[in-house]
């Protein structure tokens, strides 16, 4: 297993207050599912506190293996709420997720140092409440064989704890099976010696 072979997601949702001068900073932490399901939980946090001032949030995902990062201050001064909660989803090496902060204004201005500091604060709050999974990246591979190789295939998927998505028995064998990417060569190399027919998905 090498470093480049997992990420890190968001594991649950979590949530934190953080109080700043009668300011209050309301974060909420969410495991990733994609941007549009992102860009509809900020639209349902800002009906359900619709006296709120701001509903600043940060995103980090993963795009074919690119990291892709997006933040928004909501009209916030510039760079002092987003990027303050894109940089506690980095500082805690985040890979995907999202975090969202719903500031209620109490009255008295913070600055952009107050700003800064409030909005990463609450964000870490959530970030830590929701904890985080360490997942790996996995390419999907369709084994057919026959059944004489059914306990050897089997024995050999549990030792490299490459983990079955789905296996039919008709006649032959098919398993499709989740590799991790720093398994793929080794693996590749075994079905070849046991002359195995396999393809690569998603690679």
């Amino acid at each position: 297993m090498t470093e480049g072979d997992q990420y890190r997601v968001l594991l649950r949702e979590g949530g934190g207050v953080y109080r700043e001068k009668a300011s209050k900073f309301l974060a909420f932490a969410y495991p990733w599912q994609d941007e549009e399901t992102a860009l509809e939980q900020i639209q349902a946090l800002r009906k359900l506190h619709p006296k709120a001032r701001h509903v600043c949030y940060a995103f980090r995902y993963l795009n074919t293996g690119r990291q892709e990062e997006k933040s928004n201050d909501d009209h916030e001064p510039g760079g002092t709420a987003g990027l303050p909660i894109l940089n506690k989803l980095r500082s805690a090496d985040i890979q995907e997720g999202m975090v969202a902060v719903v500031r209620y204004f109490g009255g008295t201005l913070l600055g952009k140092t107050g700003l800064i500091k409030a909005y990463g604060e609450a964000a870490a709050l959530a970030i830590s409440e929701a904890g985080d999974l360490l997942k790996f990246h996995t390419c999907e591979f369709c084994l057919q064989f026959p059944y004489t190789l059914a306990d050897l295939v089997q024995a050999r998927l549990e030792k490299m704890k490459i983990e079955i998505v789905t296996r039919e028995f008709e006649l032959d064998c098919t398993f499709v099976c989740a590799v991790r990417n720093g398994l793929s060569d080794a693996f590749q190399q075994w079905l070849k010696e046991h002359r195995i027919s396999y393809q690569i998905k998603n690679k």
